[in-house]
């Protein structure tokens, strides 16, 4: 099986793949930037940095299941995203990784929606400024770059950011990226 380690840093790549290379012997690793897609598009199973996820959203959106977030702030949410953090233990990333695998192995690929179907709306109504602010948000875009497109205030892009976080219940950039991708808002 082919796993990709996506926008991850040297470093963290590196140790990543001496990691696989020890506990998963017959697995092929492939380290790659954004830019270098071709590499690890054809992957069965991807660990992702945060960016990278925001950064590539239509294409890991239909494969969440086999997706694994790298990042070093804890979990947003009980039964989201699988997370790890380059800090953990070997025994600890071992497990997210096989368990990854497996569930690579194992998943079914998700069933499209008719090209006419609209996405599912999120249970919490939003503005249509604060869409502009999560859909700018998932891109990467920092609160001062938002507000330079959008024609606002800074303060103001951070009031938007906190009714957004407070009408859909997850609080942090990981966790409004993950909300927007799995409820088809980007």
């Amino acid at each position: 099986m082919k796993i990709a380690l996506v926008g991850v840093s040297p470093l963290h790549a590196l140790g990543l793949e001496s990691l696989i290379g020890k506990t998963m012997p017959s697995h092929e690793v492939v380290c790659s930037s954004l830019s270098a897609k071709e590499e690890w598009q054809s992957a069965e199973c991807f660990v992702v940095s945060a960016p990278a996820l925001a950064a590539c959203a239509p294409f890991f959106m239909p494969r969440l299941s086999r997706v694994l977030l790298l990042t070093t702030s804890p979990p947003f949410s009980e039964g989201g995203l699988p997370c790890v953090s380059p800090l953990d233990t070997e025994k600890s990333l071992s497990d997210a990784l096989r368990s990854l695998v497996q569930g690579a192995a194992s998943a079914v690929p998700p069933a499209h929606m008719h090209p006419g179907a609209k996405p599912e709306m999120p249970a919490a109504s939003l503005t249509p400024r604060e869409m502009d602010v999560l859909q700018l948000t998932v891109r990467g875009a920092s609160a001062k770059e938002m507000a330079a497109k959008l024609g606002i205030s800074v303060n103001t892009v951070l009031t938007h950011r906190k009714n957004i976080a407070d009408k859909l219940g997850v609080h942090g950039a990981p966790a409004l990226v993950y909300y927007a991708m799995t409820h088809k808002l980007v």
